[in-house]
């Protein structure tokens, strides 16, 4: 037997070009990429997965950040959106993408979200009616161990939160999570030592090894192979081994071949194979910025106790905006205090004492993916109404933390004093926000890129997924999403994989 035929393949041990054939071949092992690699496989398809990253086992995961940078994100997590500001981007680059750093949270994609996607393009609803999706996320939900973060682990992070939420009369929820027997040690970041968070790598990835799917790690696609005028397969680079004569990988598929490797990645795979041509590859680029207030408490809140997110406020939605609880390595909540130095060893000993929530931005704005230095470039700058929105996001979240019982709170925004302790001061001084370069920023979630749509010159795919203008070429991944969700997106990225994955066995 070669290498070649073993179930898991790490790339970086191999050495030479290397040519396989399956079915289908994925590229992504994230949400979306797993989702639809195990629907196949249990149908019987000879599947090859794709996995630029490692695969890391539990007992590999720490909380030693540095290590968790360097092994389970992409570019050490120094990615960063380019603009008026630059926003950093987190995105997962590991056996389990996204689902494995990510917090578990939990969301249909909401059905006014999803009406307004029908009403632009009444055509979507051949290829992802809203009846289909909730067929899938029930499937998912059982699979994945659905659940509302149970109090017992929630955290006092997340309960000060819901208690400002009860006083302030703004509807909340105890998120609902994809985790099993969570021990509540904010550890998603890190990716869950204990195996507790049901992320693909330890779901759907394995399944679909169990199913007969093949998986090589350290594979970097590098462009879509064409012939006779449809994909029939990709070319990689397998990293980590001599970095002056790399191994070569070529997978032709015989059925398909589906691109899951994320809003930025997939068109950057696009780009790179000259496939511009293929519509609006790149653009339209949308996401989620997130913003974020420190309280802090007189009482201790040990923010790295319980489930890393447990509560949020959905109550502004409507207004493009909600409110999550967030637990953050001591590390990275250091970054959230004020100064360097002599000063902010003055903040440390108040660490235990402060709550830190988010205020995640359902933003107007649209940017642009294109090719640059090694890998992709993004150009992204929000607008006048985003910034009122983040403004509004900010209030709130210094409202909540007043009404829960902070004495003050930290705004780590430029041009404001480091501590105020008031809304009186909250609300004069964010009339003073005029411009995004002031924010401490971060983007998460990344969307439409490769979007869906009925015309081929509005939208890359079609409502099945498939390109408009290459056949058996599938995406599947949030870039195929005609607008930003305004929430969390890997539930419903999961679901339209699945019913992708079928659109695929259907026309295949």
């Amino acid at each position: 037997m070669s290498a070649l035929d073993a179930s898991v393949v790490e790339g970086r041990t191999l050495s030479g070009a290397h040519r396989l054939t399956c079915d289908v071949v994925v590229v992504g092992t994230g949400a979306a990429g797993a989702t639809v690699a195990v629907t196949l496989a249990d149908a019987g398809w000879d599947v090859v997965m794709l996995e630029e990253g490692a695969r890391l086992r539990e007992s590999e995961f720490t909380a030693n950040l540095w290590k968790t940078m360097k092994t389970l994100f992409r570019d050490l997590g120094a990615s960063f959106l380019e603009g008026r500001s630059f926003i950093p981007v987190l995105q997962g680059r590991c056996v389990g993408g996204g689902t494995v750093i990510n917090s578990a949270i939990v969301w249909r994609v909401p059905e006014d979200v999803h009406g307004v996607w029908l009403r632009r393009d009444p055509g979507l609803a051949a290829g992802i009616p809203y009846a289909d999706l909730e067929r899938h996320w029930a499937v998912l939900e059982r699979d994945l161990g659905v659940a509302p973060t149970d109090d017992a682990i929630r955290g006092h992070n997340s309960r000060l939160l819901a208690l400002a939420a009860e006083r302030l009369g703004y509807r909340g929820r105890v998120i609902p999570r994809n985790v099993v027997g969570c021990e509540g040690q904010a550890l998603c970041l890190q990716g869950c030592p204990n195996g507790r968070k049901q992320s693909t790598a330890v779901t759907y990835v394995p399944r679909a090894l169990r199913a007969g799917a093949r998986l090589f790690t350290d594979a970097r696609v590098d462009r879509v192979v064409t012939e006779g005028g449809r994909a029939s397969g990709v070319q990689a680079t397998l990293l980590g081994g001599d970095p002056e004569r790399p191994a070569t990988l070529e997978v032709t598929a015989r059925r398909a071949v589906v691109l899951a490797a994320s809003a930025l990645q997939s068109p950057g795979i696009l780009l790179k194979s000259g496939l511009d041509r293929l519509g609006p590859v790149g653009q339209h680029f949308m996401c989620h910025p997130g913003v974020s207030m420190v309280g802090v408490y007189d009482a201790p809140v040990d923010l790295w106790s319980g489930a890393t997110q447990g509560y949020e406020i959905d109550h502004f939605r409507p207004e493009r905006m909600k409110i999550e609880s967030i637990a953050l390595p001591p590390e990275l909540m250091a970054l959230r205090m004020p100064g360097v130095g002599q000063k902010l060893a003055r903040w440390l000993p108040l660490a235990r004492h402060m709550a830190l929530w988010g205020a995640q931005v359902r933003s107007r704005a649209e940017g642009q993916v294109r090719l640059g230095g090694t890998g992709v470039r993004v150009r992204f700058t929000q607008t006048a109404e985003d910034l009122v929105t983040i403004r509004l996001g900010l209030r709130v979240c210094a409202e909540a933390c007043f009404a829960s019982g902070a004495r003050s709170v930290l705004p780590g925004i430029h041009g404001l004093p480091e501590e105020l302790t008031s809304m009186d001061e909250v609300t004069r001084w964010l009339d003073r926000v005029t411009d995004v370069r002031q924010l401490n920023m971060i983007a998460t979630h990344l969307f439409g890129t490769l979007r869906m749509g009925t015309h081929p010159d509005d939208a890359v795919v079609n409502p099945f997924g498939e390109a408009h203008r290459l056949p058996r070429l599938y995406v599947a991944d949030s870039s195929v999403f005609p607008s930003n969700l305004g929430v969390n997106p890997q539930h419903t990225i999961m679901g339209v994989a699945r019913q992708i994955a079928e659109h695929v066995l259907a026309r295949a």
